[in-house]
């Protein structure tokens, strides 16, 4: 009698070449976040150097402001996982659709497990608050995959317009750098927007529909060009948000005074800084992130290394916080709702016990 071991790949063909692959991808990520890591850890002891003969002010207004603004940009960026849903109620002709409560729950405490290896955490968080509500599971899978191929197609497109305008006096490499990333930014749009079309939209529910009937209907009816349009308009002022954020986190750290006019230029490295950790696939976009943020901000500001890195961790530090402050204080509001729900059910239960004893 042979072991499961055997009979693993003629049952399960793939099976093997599948581990190899998910073993390969966590492999590259370790090696990206180590390579990266340590050039940005250089950097910042370059920089903690340069503390020995200068002083790192900061200026606690403009945090307060760069904090603001993250966090209605995070809840701005929700925008195109509520139109999806809203799309997709609105075709299963949904007698009770979701709070918007609900959504923004799931959503929330959702951007706690992208900092987990790959993108099913997210998805697990989801489906369990949303499901709850009775919320179909390939509604909210979908809607996932579109508000992700969204934001990040609506990232590079803005971070190609803002990397078109003028950066200011940058030498020869730094003219260089804002050329790749604008070309990788544009192709990054046309790769990513292409998935959300309806056209293509429609092809997995397609090929699932064959062995689950009911998707069928997403692939009928996929998600129209008004959400997709309505979603991209969103996601652009979300990321100006999220930019200018970012802007008042350099002026928060930076010893000149920054115009208003470096929203654009200073939006512009955040945004390519985290599409292109999007792109790397690395938990977290962890070094990545960090590692083209500084090299891009670093010409910006006339090579004061101090500042670009000062200000790339102090961004790190905004953003993980806020997630994790949002995603604790959506869970709460999560389980009180739970709590609401058990209490919704007892009540009438109780109210026939002492009908039933009033009437013995």
């Amino acid at each position: 009698m042979s072991s499961p071991d055997e009979t693993l790949p003629s049952r399960f063909p793939g099976t093997l070449s599948h581990r190899r692959w998910r073993r390969l991808r966590t492999a590259l990520s370790v090696l990206i976040v180590l390579v990266t890591s340590w050039f940005v850890g250089k950097q910042a002891f370059l920089a903690y150097a340069e503390l020995q003969s200068r002083t790192l002010f900061i200026r606690y207004e403009f945090l307060a402001l760069a904090v603001t603004l993250n966090v209605l940009g995070a809840f701005a960026l929700a925008g195109p996982f509520v139109t999806a849903i809203r799309d997709r109620e609105r075709l299963l002709h949904r007698r009770h659709p979701l709070p918007l409560s609900t959504i923004m729950q799931g959503y929330l405490m959702s951007q706690a497990g992208k900092y987990v290896p790959g993108k099913a955490v997210v998805m697990v968080i989801r489906l369990m608050v949303l499901g709850r509500r009775g919320a179909p599971a390939d509604m909210i899978v979908l809607a996932t995959f579109f508000e992700t191929m969204v934001a990040m197609a609506s990232a590079g497109l803005l971070a190609t317009i803002l990397m078109s305008l003028p950066m200011g006096s940058l030498d020869e490499q730094g003219q260089a750098q804002q050329q790749w990333a604008r070309a990788a930014s544009f192709f990054l749009f046309l790769g990513l927007i292409f998935f959300v079309l309806p056209p293509v939209l429609s092809l997995g529910p397609k090929v699932l529909s064959r062995f689950i009937p009911s998707v069928k209907v997403h692939a009928d009816t996929p998600i129209g060009w008004r959400s997709i349009g309505k979603s991209i308009a969103i996601s652009i002022v979300a990321w100006m948000i999220v930019g200018t954020s970012f802007w008042a986190t350099v002026q928060a750290v930076s010893p000149a005074t920054l115009g208003w006019s470096e929203i654009p230029t200073l939006s512009s490295v955040y945004i390519f800084s985290y599409v292109a950790g999007f792109i790397s696939m690395v938990p977290g976009h962890f070094g990545v992130r960090e590692f083209i943020m500084d090299s891009i901000l670093r010409p910006l500001l006339g090579g004061d290394r101090l500042v670009a890195v000062s200000a790339t961790i102090l961004s790190r530090m905004v953003t993980l916080t806020i997630e994790l402050v949002m995603a604790l204080i959506a869970y709460a509001c999560y389980r009180a709702s739970l709590g609401r729900t058990v209490d919704e059910k007892a009540t009438p239960s109780l109210s026939m016990e002492r009908t039933t004893l009033h009437d013995e």
